[in-house]
């Protein structure tokens, strides 16, 4: 597999007078699959991005992108995106154009939402959201049926979608320090649900028959102003379950 890794290789290139457009001219002729542009202080990334056809994974973390283009949307084999530790304020309206994907990855952020074309990416296993000032997920997020792992800590939410529920391939789900105030219902019907992380939230109530969920092995719960402690021998049978209860 061809791949570009190198920073130091990238800032030496600039250096000698040549454009990132340049360097991505000659990735195109040597059918680049795999590209790493970590560290590299980019602002933005050229439009000729699109014209690698045989990307899979691409890697932009640690940059100084507030915003990816619209062009990136081209990269129709994509199948891994990692974008953290950027200033990114949204992501590309058209994300769902990228079928293939299956990874992708802009925790630590500035992300306030997220495009409601992101729930056509029906392949997607992994999302990380994590540290953004996200105050919401789209009401369509059930849409995801690969998904496997959510991450959305570190953020603003005070409420789920109830659409969350049909996320039926998912297995952990993160959602610590948040504001959120109740779950939807239906959330036993997550049966797939393996971890559940609820810290740092303000939850009054230990989500009722979740305890139950067959494949629950962590649940936590801890600084939630829980109303009522959670005696319930379901819940005890979890191998790690935390909370805590002052009252």
């Amino acid at each position: 597999m061809l791949a570009w890794s190198k920073p130091t290789a990238l800032i030496a290139a600039l250096a000698r007078g040549c454009t990132l457009s340049s360097v991505l001219a000659q990735l195109i002729c040597d059918n680049v699959q795999e590209l790493r542009l970590s560290g590299n202080r980019l602002r933005s990334l050229p439009s000729s991005i699109g014209c690698l056809d045989r990307l899979t994974k691409l890697t932009l973390s640690g940059n100084f992108f507030k915003s990816l283009g619209d062009d990136i949307c081209q990269l129709l084999t994509l199948q891994k995106l990692w974008v953290p530790a950027n200033l990114l304020e949204q992501l590309p309206a058209e994300i769902g154009l990228l079928q293939n994907l299956t990874r992708l990855e802009a925790q630590k952020n500035q992300l306030g939402s997220l495009p409601a074309s992101i729930c056509d990416l029906s392949r997607l296993t992994v999302l990380t959201l994590h540290d953004n000032h996200l105050a919401s997920l789209p009401g369509t997020i059930g849409k995801l049926s690969a998904l496997r792992k959510l991450d959305i800590s570190n953020n603003r939410m005070n409420a789920l979608p109830d659409n969350i529920t049909k996320l039926a391939s998912l297995e952990v789900m993160l959602a610590c320090n948040n504001q959120l105030t109740s779950l939807p219902k239906s959330m036993p019907k997550l049966l797939a649900l393996k971890v559940l992380w609820l810290d740092d939230n303000n939850l009054p109530d230990c989500p009722e028959g979740l305890g139950a969920l067959p494949g629950m092995k962590s649940l936590h719960l801890a600084r939630n102003p829980l109303r009522t402690k959670p005696v319930d021998e379901v819940f005890h049978r979890i191998p790690d379950f935390t909370y805590e209860w002052s009252f």
